[in-house]
């Protein structure tokens, strides 16, 4: 039976047009679109706001009419999903995005981060624009009433789990884009300048508002740091005299009337002379971090427990105020906190239209009950804070206790109250909350687990695919929760037998895999049911040899002898699991017969197989580091892009050759060059964090390898079988070449990868890589500038503390730096800058004994002379750590610096071969022209870091990789200027 429906059209008209209604979304928009030759494949069904849904509503692409239950004649809308989003960013200035209106606020934030290259963007969320400017951005006029007492100020974020559309969002409305969580700015680098100057100025917006209280001192401070940033150095002609700063712009309200505040602001901004400016939005940021009530997101509610329920009906108004730690109940006059409660001591809570009850636990003798209109919002609030707490301890290696140690149990309920397992929050779907809310965030809990008994994924009977697909997404559930608790496995296993199990069963699932393949394209005597039955069998013991990997993994973290590999080895384990998932996931489709789905499937089989040796080479050989894993992927996609373009023109070329059997020759050559390039992209990054693996790099070889012959053979029957213009000939030849080289450089590539070593830690994870040697320069500055302000004087009692406090900071940062470059260096080297920095505490702690001295006796000449010896010996010490540790890490910076270089050129390149096919003739030949000038000196750029590697110490080495840097980051000048003119030509905007 079929469905009419009403189709208003891109073009103005409505047209009446049936399906089926079993059709999903997006196969009704591809209807719509062979129907009327109108649209494309950025265009999705939309329903017309309407009195049911009032400000319309996209329709999920996987979703049939049938589950919409769609009338007969309902009118649908067919229009294009990507808008232009214009939103400020705090410091005023307006990005415009190109998002999806399908998409929710959560992913669109995730699109508008990426543009911005921010970290965290989880942590960042939209609110409509409202402070500043109308719905439409036009600046709005300020009201001149004042606002009630303890009125909370409508914040305006917007939903995450909901897209614009369902918000009353128009096209032409001006969005804010701000951080709403405060969690990780603890790991600010300080070299992201778009990532240090937003959260600057939302900082200082919350200190010159009163938003975070601070004492007179920290008040002065973050008005000096701001008159740094915003002035520059301290200069006498022009930051003296009564008016020389409009102290409400730089201090909270309470201080800028106070008297003499200037003098003290003046004092503190002349210390901060040669202070870069984002060095010192930097440390306004540190500053404002410090803070005890730094992050702190407040509202107005009503307040009831059983003590309070028993006194009086009403209830009383608090504060309540979330951080990225804990909730606090704060007196709303006296802004005295009268309660606190971190989040890991909630033990649950429910959440109604109009009010939220907590459960403390042993932690509170009663619940808990609060009441606010905002009941959503704040729910929003700590159920991202929970998400985030999990994430960061999954990824830092931290374990959640068990027990009174719980994370929070959310509760979703409508009147009755909800009765929830207690365990760790979670944002998979629970079959066991009583009720829903209409409308609100849903969030939910992961299923408890029998604890005696096996895994409830080892407890599904695999009858076929479909059951093992569940068991699947059962063991990813099991593992992902694995990483964020305490490893509780014991094993009598030795480390060298867990890796033999691990590399025993990551084989055998590959084996499997392509068995598999070879099940769905061989005809089986028993037909379709003979093919499922086999392919049930090889999933049975797929997962049997994934049961196995799981487990080894798990007892892996319990070992000391993988040390931090343990948590990487169970990330891998559950990349490999959702990898399976897929591939089973895609096989039941192929074993339809659906020709796509078994294309997909055969891509699939890739990347199980190479997940496989993620596993085993993660237990051998650790983890490449980021820089490495960064040079591989872009070096991979750069590869298979020029394998691809080489296969695009000979196909054209091709067209010539009479030859029938020639022509199916070179037919069947360029099939095999397709599976090639699919077989690069995908296993150079699935593979990139194990590269430095040797069988990694043998997997890696095999596929070049092959890829290159085939690029040989491709070659030679074109030109033997077709009559090409010798123009046309060279072309082909070229192509062929920069082929082979792109391919040949990721082989290169993968011998110059190093592993992240384990055991000691770096102490600062605000240094990013290839940036070891700018920071250790800049520390040994800031110590030499501290000196000569400790010797100039030390005479100067006030002038002693403060230098003394330089010296100190600059000392601290410098150990910091070469606590990180020993992390990444041999056992000797590792232990003798061990001792430096010990040697420079000890000298530190005399100093410190000697300036003591010194303020004790303000006018003692022998007291300063100890604190001008014990500086000389600590500046000393110092000077010999920056000439052992500061050349490793300049050295470290300048290779990590060339494998980024190699990777930004690879992936402009790729980037640029796949526009060409938009331009014009005489346009690609320019822009290709400069790809080949680009990568002409990429090889001898590998060559110098390979030799460096091997000689880390040799002079000659290093020169000669310094030489070849600059050589080779000359030419890619000339791709980028071309690139820049030639975008304004390029229509499509994901190509552009």
């Amino acid at each position: 039976m079929s469905h009419t429906l009403k189709v208003n059209l891109p073009s103005g008209s409505t047209k009446a047009i049936r399906f089926a209604p079993e059709m999903s979304m997006s196969e009704v928009a591809h209807s719509i679109n062979e129907k009327t030759r109108e649209g494309g494949d950025d265009h999705g069904v939309f329903i017309p706001p309407n009195p049911e849904e009032i400000h319309g509503k996209w329709l999920a692409p996987d979703r049939t009419i049938a589950f919409f239950d769609l009338p007969q004649d309902a009118l649908i809308e067919y229009k294009k999903r990507h808008r232009a989003q214009k939103s400020r960013l705090l410091d005023d200035t307006v990005k415009t995005v190109l998002v999806d209106e399908s998409q929710t606020i959560s992913e669109i934030v995730m699109t508008i981060a990426k543009k911005l290259n921010l970290k965290n963007p989880e942590e960042y969320s939209l609110q409509r624009d409202l402070s500043k400017d109308d719905d439409h951005g036009t600046p709005k006029k300020k009201s001149k009433e004042k606002e009630p007492e303890g009125k909370e100020k409508d914040e305006g974020w917007l939903k995450p789990n909901s897209i614009l559309g369902e918000q009353g969002i128009p096209p032409e409305q001006l969005l804010t884009f701000k951080k709403k969580f405060f969690f990780n700015d603890q790991n600010v680098d300080r070299n992201d300048a778009v990532q240090v100057h937003l959260l600057y100025v939302q900082c200082r917006d919350a200190i010159v508002e009163g938003k975070y209280p601070t004492n007179k001192e920290e008040a002065v401070m973050f008005a000096a740091l701001q008159c740094q940033i915003v002035k520059g150095d301290f200069q006498a002609a022009r930051d003296t005299g009564s008016s020389w700063i409009n102290l409400k712009e730089v201090l909270a309200p309470e201080y800028a009337k106070t008297k003499g505040i200037d003098k003290d602001l003046q004092r503190e901004y002349k210390k901060l002379i040669n202070m870069s400016e984002v060095n010192a939005k930097y440390r306004y940021v540190q500053l404002c971090r410090s803070l005890k009530t730094y992050g702190i997101t407040t509202f107005l509610v009503g307040m009831k427990n059983d003590e309070t329920a028993k006194k009086s009906s009403k209830p009383r108004m608090v504060l309540f105020g979330i951080t990225r730690e804990s909730i606090m109940f704060v007196d709303p006059e006296t802004k005295e906190v009268e309660k606190s409660y971190r989040l890991t001591k909630i033990k649950r809570w429910a959440a109604a239209d109009k009010n939220i009850t907590f459960d403390f636990g042993d932690y509170a003798d009663q619940y808990t009950t609060i009441y606010t209109e905002k009941s959503d919002e704040i729910a929003g609030l700590i159920s991202g804070y929970i998400d985030i707490i999990l994430k960061a301890r999954r990824e830092a290696s931290k374990t959640v206790k068990t027990g009174d140690e719980n994370l929070a149990v959310e509760e979703s309920v409508a009147v009755r109250r909800g009765v929830a397992a207690q365990s760790v929050t979670s944002s998979t779907t629970s079959s066991y909350a009583t009720g829903q809310r209409t409308g609100a965030e849903q969030r939910t809990n992961m299923t408890s687990r029998n604890l005696t008994g096996p895994p409830p994924s080892q407890q599904v009977q695999i009858t076929d695919l479909k059951t093992a697909l569940h068991a699947t997404e059962l063991l990813m559930d099991e593992l992902l929760d694995s990483i964020a608790q305490t490893p509780t496995h014991t094993t009598t296993l030795t480390a060298q037998q867990i890796r033999q199990q691990l590399a025993s069963g990551a084989t055998g699932i590959a084996q499997l895999a392509g068995s598999m393949l070879q099940d769905l394209n061989t005809p089986h005597t028993g037909g379709i049911a003979g093919m499922r039955s086999a392919l049930t069998s090889k999933a049975q013991q797929m997962m049997a040899n994934m049961f196995t990997i799981s487990k080894n993994s798990q007892n892996a973290m319990s070992l000391e002898d993988f040390q931090d590999q343990g948590m990487d080895m169970m990330d891998a384990s559950q990349k490999l699991a959702a990898t399976i998932a897929k591939l089973l996931k895609t096989s039941i489709a192929a074993a339809e017969g659906d020709p796509a789905a078994q294309e997909a499937f055969r891509r699939e089989v890739i990347g199980a197989q190479a997940a496989t040796l993620w596993v085993s080479g993660m237990s051998e050989t650790g983890k490449a580091s980021p820089v490495s894993q960064i040079m591989i992927i872009e070096m991979g996609k750069n590869a298979s892009a020029a394998l691809s373009y080489l296969t695009d023109i000979t196909a054209k070329q091709a067209e010539y050759v009479s030859d029938p059997q020639a022509y199916q020759g070179i037919r069947s050559v360029l099939a095999q060059m397709t599976e090639s390039c699919e077989q690069i992209a995908i296993n150079s990054e699935v593979l990139a964090p194990v590269g430095a693996h040797p069988e990694v790099r043998r997997k890696l070889a095999e596929v070049a390898t092959e890829a290159v012959r085939q690029v040989a053979v491709v070659v030679n029957l074109v030109q033997r079988a077709s009559s090409l213009p010798p123009a046309q000939t060279d072309v082909l030849v070229n192509k062929a070449n920069e082929a082979t080289s792109a391919i040949n450089m990721l082989l290169h590539a993968a011998e110059i990868t190093e592993v992240t070593p384990h055991g000691l830690k770096a102490e600062s994870s605000e240094i990013p890589d290839g940036q070891i040697g700018e920071e250790f320069q800049a520390a040994s500055s800031a110590l030499t500038a501290a000196f000569a302000m400790l010797r100039s004087g030390v005479s100067n009692p006030e002038a002693l503390q403060e230098s003394f406090k330089a010296v100190l900071s600059a000392t601290n940062r410098l150990v910091t730096s070469c606590k990180t470059v020993a992390a990444t260096a041999d056992p000797d080297t590792q232990q003798r800058l061990l001792n430096s920095a010990k040697a420079a505490f000890e000298c530190t702690a005399a100093l410190s004994n000697a300036v003591k001295g010194a303020l004790k006796a303000p006018g003692d000449r022998a007291a300063q002379g100890r604190v001008l010896d014990a500086a000389a010996h600590l500046q000393t010490v110092a000077q010999n750590m920056v000439v052992d540790a500061g050349k490793i890490a300049t050295v470290s910076s300048l290779s990590d610096g060339s494998k980024r270089m190699l990777a930004d050129i690879s992936s402009l390149v790729a980037a640029t071969r796949a526009v060409t096919s938009v331009m014009g003739e005489a346009q690609a030949g320019t822009i290709l022209k400069n790809c080949k000038d680009a990568t002409e000196n990429l090889p001898k750029l590998i060559s110098t870091i390979k030799r460096l590697q091997s000689d880390t110490t040799s002079d000659k080495a290093q020169v000669d990789l310094l030489d070849a840097a600059q050589r080779t980051a000359l030419p890619p000048m000339t791709l980028v200027a071309a690139t820049k003119r030639l975008a304004l030509k390029v229509l499509d905007q994901n190509m552009k």
